[in-house]
Parts: structure tokens; C-alpha cells; sequence
């Protein structure tokens, strides 16, 4: 066997390992492109509260994941044509450096939205759990539907110790 056969054959073989990671990222995209547009614990929320990048990402990320699913399989499909593998790496990094760019926008108006006026209420509400959880305590023992909205806020509380020593 040739050095020059060897290298096909691990180059196609890491390729195959590639298109399978492309292929599960590109199935995350849409299953969140579908909680976007499907659930209503996610969906309600994000067209009541932020309708510009609830579009934006319900656009967006379909047609990201799309692409991951068509650049694999045309990768899949040839790997020994060198043009094919030309339009996976570039079709690749086009993808990442467009998510990058929305991801970057959408941190940016969470964040803009976060210190705003608008965000008041979401601020009330987190600061009223902190009143709430000796209340659920004493409903624990009488309604098991309390240790639901008690992982809730211990979920809420993890989140926030994390920006916290994000901050720091």
C-alpha cells in the first residue's frame, strides 16, 4: 500500500468522523429551530418578548442546520474530489462565521434588553422567588406540585450563581 494510498484512506476516514459531528450539530439546529417555533413554554415568550430575534432566529437557524445537512452529505457523497472538498471547507467556516455573527447580535440585544425598562417585570418576578420559597415549603407537605416550581427556582439560582462568578 502507498503512503499516498494511506493518506486517502485516513483523510476519508476523518472526513466520515466530521460529517457525523456536522450531521449531530446540524440535528440540534433544528430541534431547537422547532422549540422556537413549536413549544409554547419557549415560543410564547420569545414572540412576546423579543419579536425581532425571535424571527431572526427562527430564519436563521433552519437554514444554518440545513446547510451543515447538505455540506456533509455532499462531502459524504465524493471525498476524493478535491472541488467537493473545497465547497465543504468553505461552506463549513461560512456557516461558523454566520452563526458566530448572529450568536454575537442576539447576546448583544439580550444583554441591551436586560438593563432596560422593559426588563423590570423579569426582575421583579426573580427577586419575588426568593420570598416565595419558604411558601412552597410549607405547600410541599400538603401539594406535590410544588417540588416542580421548587426545581424551577433552584434552576433560576444556579444560573444566576453563574453570572455572578462570571462577573467576578
Amino acid at each position: 500500500m502507498s503512503r499516498n494510498t494511506r493518506v486517502s484512506a485516513c483523510v476519508a476516514a476523518l472526513l466520515l468522523q466530521v460529517n457525523v459531528l456536522l450531521a449531530a450539530y446540524a440535528g440540534a439546529g433544528l430541534l431547537v429551530a422547532a422549540r422556537l417555533w413549536w413549544d409554547p413554554s419557549l415560543a410564547a415568550v420569545t414572540r412576546a418578548v423579543w419579536p425581532r430575534e425571535h424571527a431572526a432566529s427562527s430564519a436563521l437557524l433552519p437554514a444554518l442546520a440545513a446547510a451543515l445537512l447538505l455540506l456533509a452529505h455532499a462531502a459524504a457523497a465524493a471525498p476524493s474530489r478535491r472541488h467537493l472538498l473545497h465547497l465543504h471547507l468553505w461552506g463549513t467556516l461560512a456557516v461558523l462565521v454566520l452563526g458566530g455573527a448572529w450568536l454575537g447580535w442576539l447576546a448583544a440585544r439580550l444583554r441591551a434588553w436586560a438593563g432596560s425598562p422593559a426588563a423590570a417585570p423579569a426582575r421583579d418576578a426573580a427577586a419575588a422567588a426568593d420570598h416565595l420559597q419558604p411558601l412552597l415549603d410549607l405547600l410541599a407537605k400538603y401539594l406535590p406540585v410544588t417540588d416542580t416550581l421548587q426545581d424551577v427556582i433552584k434552576v433560576r439560582e444556579q444560573i444566576t450563581m453563574g453570572d455572578r462568578r462570571q462577573r467576578c
